[in-house]
């Protein structure tokens, strides 16, 4: 809903997961101490989509050079 309203994309939800707390207040990631989770999962599909956008923006934004 807030994705919506801010005119962004939506890029998944994190579910609330105990591991998930656990492992950050040890300082491990959870994509590395439980990379089978729901939440590692989460995290590394979101990862996956913003470094898709992130690579789509950068191409767009590529100069055009025409040479003559």
């Amino acid at each position: 809903a807030a994705a919506k309203r801010l005119g962004v994309p939506f890029l998944g939800a994190i579910p609330l997961e105990e591991g998930i707390r656990e492992d950050a207040d040890s300082g491990t990631p959870v994509v590395i101490s439980r990379p089978e989770s729901a939440g590692a999962q989460a995290f590394t599909g979101i990862a996956s989509q913003v470094a898709a956008r992130t690579s789509i923006q950068s191409f767009r934004q590529l100069p055009v050079i025409s040479v003559r």
